[in-house]
């Protein structure tokens, strides 16, 4: 989820700076090897909430344009059919700075139990981190949701 914020946060340095983080837009390619590189190996994050980590659990992940099931192109390209295209580039720049974005993230809310326990009965709760990020002159607040 994004949302951008008011101008206060922008004041505050309280945000994740993204605006030359890249000398040009990640492509989709780039985008793709780097997720797969992080689910091939699995790896675990720390947030700046103390006592939460993000743990990406090592995912054996099918390869290929025809494979529907494919989270990566569902992060990047497939996924991202509604979306106009610098909404594409900056979410591919999240992406690319999603080890920044997790380390700089704050667990904001309660966790919210499984209501579809039936059709997910592995997960038992769900918890939002936050983070505000700067991109040019906006600034733009994201929400990870992650799985307990």
């Amino acid at each position: 989820m994004i949302r951008q914020n008011n101008v206060k946060f922008y004041q505050s340095n309280n945000y994740v700076d993204l605006s030359n983080e890249f000398e040009k837009v990640p492509t989709f390619e780039e985008v793709e090897k780097y997720l797969y590189k992080i689910l091939d190996s699995g790896i675990s994050f720390d947030t700046k909430t103390s006592g939460y980590k993000i743990n990406i659990k090592q995912t054996k992940v099918k390869r290929g344009d025809n494979k529907p099931t494919n989270v990566v192109n569902k992060l990047t390209k497939k996924g991202n059919k509604n979306l106009n295209q610098s909404k594409i580039k900056r979410n591919n720049k999240y992406l690319k700075a999603i080890e920044k974005l997790i380390n700089n993230s704050e667990k904001t809310e309660l966790a919210n139990e499984n209501m579809k326990s039936s059709e997910k009965p592995h997960i038992k709760k769900y918890h939002n981190f936050d983070v505000n990020v700067r991109i040019a002159e906006s600034i733009y607040q994201v929400r990870l949701q992650t799985e307990e």
